[in-house]
């Protein structure tokens, strides 16, 4: 089992989430997920950046899961903005036009 107090660069903890989600297969959705991988380290550091995973994209909106409610809310308030805007940079095709941050439990695996 891995030690929870061991830092781990996003992209790692991503790599093994996208790798179930057959939600994020497509050509467009992997373009997402490393967009989405991208962003969130330029606005968190790597240990806030582990509280957060990409849970959905469709219809121009990126669901982010946040397993933290003051992490959320810090992230809805003060990085949203940014944050779409390093998205939009990176995936300009996809035509994103919100970013939501949603509470939600990180499942077991996801982590891989």
């Amino acid at each position: 089992m891995r030690d929870q107090g061991e830092p781990r660069k996003a992209g790692d903890i991503l790599r093994g989430f996208l790798r179930k989600n057959p939600a994020l297969r497509g050509p467009t959705h992997r373009k997402i997920a490393q967009a989405f991988s991208e962003a969130l380290g330029e606005i968190l550091p790597e240990k806030e950046g582990g509280h957060c995973f990409l849970l959905s994209f469709g219809k121009g909106v990126v669901t982010v899961g946040v397993d933290s409610a003051v992490l959320r809310h810090e992230l809805q308030c003060f990085h949203a903005d940014p944050f779409l805007e390093a998205m939009k940079k990176r995936v300009p095709e996809a035509n994103l036009r919100k970013v939501r941050f949603v509470i939600a439990p990180k499942e077991e695996g996801m982590e891989d």
